[in-house]
């Protein structure tokens, strides 16, 4: 049995709750759903399945874009306009609510192909006191459906990102395919596979979100564009991005930032505000 206070027995009401948390464990559920709540950048979110648990790393790209937008934020907040931010993969909100509670004059707006994503992130945003200035909004069919202007059809996520933005952040699916069955049963088993799987070379969904970027940005702002990324795709960005059917983009590899364990993990982008786009958009 479990014992406390030099072998004093725990309570029923403490002990069952305990070990039908040990195992949920033993079956390899993640910690972080047994708790139903994690840490993440000075925030405490509500996580649930299948909704993707934010790691460590993406703390750093958090700090990464605060880095590259506390100034231009600021300036903005002085000229009377606003600093809004775009989560592709929002997740639990966990990116752009760490952003917002950082930039106290920014808005978000969260994109999710996952109602639970979309129902987690607002669940935080609310818990957080940050709802009045982030929105978290459904596109089933993903960033694609956005990278052209107008869609084809009217859609809630068209509505929400009708005004451009001055960053994009994303922590899109970037896993290659062959590389799914070797993570970790918590990871494969327990995890949204739409939230790690981008395709056979991990690149599908970062693609889009480069393709839609030019439609999305706002012309007169930082125009930055900050990526997490597996460790061998920024040579293959670079590259793509020099390829005939990207170049007319207008967005530009900045540069690779290794993670605290040195590997190559994060990407600066930039849009030239004026490529890819037809200009039409409410800036």
């Amino acid at each position: 049995g479990l014992f406390r206070r030099g072998g004093e027995p725990l309570p029923e009401a403490v002990r069952g709750p305990f070990e039908e948390m040990c195992l949920q464990r033993l079956r390899r559920t993640p910690v972080q759903y047994i708790v139903g709540d994690w840490d993440f950048h000075e925030l405490t979110l509500r996580l649930s399945p299948p909704v993707l648990i934010p790691r460590p790393e993406t703390e750093e790209l958090v700090e990464l874009v605060l880095a590259s937008s506390r100034k231009p934020a600021k300036a903005a907040a002085a000229a009377g306009r606003d600093f809004r931010i775009l989560d592709v993969g929002c997740g639990s909100g966990a990116i752009g609510l760490a952003l917002l509670r950082q930039l106290p004059n920014a808005e978000c707006v969260g994109l999710d192909v996952s109602t639970e994503a979309i129902a987690l992130s607002r669940l935080n945003a609310r818990e957080l006191g940050l709802s009045s200035r982030y929105e978290a909004v459904l596109e089933p069919l993903g960033i694609a459906a956005l990278a052209r202007w107008p869609p084809p059809e009217p859609t809630a996520a068209a509505a929400g990102v009708a005004r451009r933005f001055d960053v994009l952040v994303s922590n899109a699916p970037y896993i290659p395919s062959a590389d799914m069955l070797s993570l970790p049963q918590e990871v494969r088993r327990f995890e949204d596979e739409r939230a790690l799987c981008g395709g056979q070379d991990g690149l599908d969904v970062i693609r889009d979100v480069l393709r839609a970027a030019p439609l999305l940005l706002r012309p007169g702002g930082t125009r930055g564009i900050w990526l997490e990324v597996d460790v061998s795709h920024p040579p293959l960005l670079r590259d793509w991005l020099q390829e005939p059917g990207a170049r007319g983009l207008g967005v530009g590899m900045v540069r690779w930032i290794p993670d605290l364990s040195g590997r190559p993990r994060f990407c600066e982008l930039q849009w030239d505000g004026e490529g890819g786009g037809d200009g039409s958009r409410v800036c």
